[in-house]
């Protein structure tokens, strides 16, 4: 299946922003794990992590390039799960530290 540099361009798009959600739900649920402090929960977060992850990527990989997986695709989700993780996921994880000494 061929594509023109406009569809491969948009694919590419595509995989960075679901680096940028899985990044968003991974600091959302480390920031929750902060302040649960259990081992189930820490199990459950980790099982909804990959199960959403993986479904995300799936449905994207489906609906964009048919399923057709080529290195771009993999250096776009690391690109925006990367950098999500550089900038916000610090500024969730302190405010889910600060909301843990606030309950203490």
């Amino acid at each position: 299946m061929t594509h023109s540099i406009i569809s491969e361009s948009f694919i590419f798009l595509s995989m960075i922003l679901c680096g940028m959600t899985s990044g968003v739900l991974y600091a959302f649920l480390r920031g929750l794990r902060r302040v649960v402090k259990k081992k189930f929960f820490a199990f459950l977060s980790d099982v909804i992590f990959t199960a959403a992850t993986l479904a995300m990527l799936f449905f994207a990989l489906e609906k964009t390039c048919g399923g057709d997986i080529r290195f771009y695709h993999v250096a776009g989700f690391i690109l925006g799960f990367s950098f999500v993780k550089a900038l916000i996921s610090r500024i969730i994880t302190s405010i889910a530290d600060i909301r843990s000494h606030l309950k203490n």
